[in-house]
């Protein structure tokens, strides 16, 4: 039985931004049954017109040793842990409204994905202000035909709730 992406060449089948997502290019990894990844989303809310973030149906994610990482570095005065997520993944807001949410998922079953160092990207289209990347991300393409559901062949939610400022 085939490994879910065994056949996924990330350098013919990603999109051309997913490619310059990392400093250099990523490691192809066999992640085993059970593996836990993180993920920061922004919620979906009308009133403030945040239109909200898949969590199936991006492929992006990080692991849990890179969330003690992001952690670590923030400070409740300062800089909270979605404040250093995103300058260390690199996720400009366009993306990623708020941050203010993560979830934990773990896979059912091995799956094929990359990791490698966020490369620094432009904070806003079109500013000269970088965020600066550096953490260690997670490319797992495929997980849901659906990106809107909860739950895939290959894994689950495990854990979701908002992020506070501090730890």
């Amino acid at each position: 039985m085939a490994i879910h992406n065994e056949g996924y060449i990330f350098e013919r089948d990603a999109p051309p931004d997913a490619r310059t997502a990392f400093s250099s290019p990523p490691k192809k990894t066999l992640f085993h049954l059970g593996v836990e990844f993180r993920r920061f989303i922004t919620a979906e809310n009308r009133r403030t017109g945040d239109k909200g973030n898949q969590i199936f149906g991006s492929p992006w994610s990080f692991t849990k040793e890179t969330f003690q990482r992001i952690v670590a570095h923030s400070d409740p005065r300062g800089l909270g842990i979605g404040d250093v997520a995103r300058i260390q993944l690199a996720v400009p807001k366009e993306f990623n409204a708020r941050m203010e949410w993560i979830c934990v998922i773990y896979l059912t079953q091995p799956v094929f994905g990359w990791s490698g160092r966020a490369a620094r990207q432009l904070a806003t289209e079109g500013a000269n202000i970088y965020l600066g990347g550096g953490a260690e991300q997670v490319f797992l393409p495929n997980l849901a035909a659906d990106p809107l559901v909860t739950a895939s062949k290959y894994a689950r939610m495990r854990f979701f709730g908002m992020c506070p400022d501090q730890f």
